[in-house]
């Protein structure tokens, strides 16, 4: 869904858009090479003019996982789909996406789903 947003806001631009997977606690090796191929094969097929490529990181080094891809090729936006939480969540849980906004010093969209 968040894709999709950003895609309707450049639905002619060209982009090289980098998909970063962040395996779930519970997610079994089998079941994921599955699913980042499949999500590959559709965001390929449904935005043509954007070029795509996948990188994982892992879940106990998600920053310096983060920092590492950084360092390989340049990044020059960082979008983030962010689930609505409560108050009390987000104070004592922060998102991914501000754990990633206070150590990258690149601009971010975050995108509500």
């Amino acid at each position: 869904m968040a894709l999709d947003s950003f895609y309707r806001l450049f639905p002619d631009a060209d982009f090289n858009v980098t998909i970063i997977h962040i395996p779930g606690k519970k997610e079994r090796d089998d079941t994921r090479a599955k699913a980042i191929e499949s999500l590959l094969a559709y965001c390929r097929d449904h935005y043509q003019s954007y070029h795509f490529d996948v990188k994982e990181v892992r879940l106990q080094s998600i920053v310096d996982d983060f920092k590492s891809i950084s360092s390989q090729q340049p990044i020059n936006l960082i979008v983030m789909p962010n689930k609505k939480k409560n108050i009390f969540a987000r104070l004592f849980n922060p998102s991914l996406a501000h754990k990633l906004l206070f150590h990258a010093d690149i601009p971010m969209m975050v995108i509500p789903v």
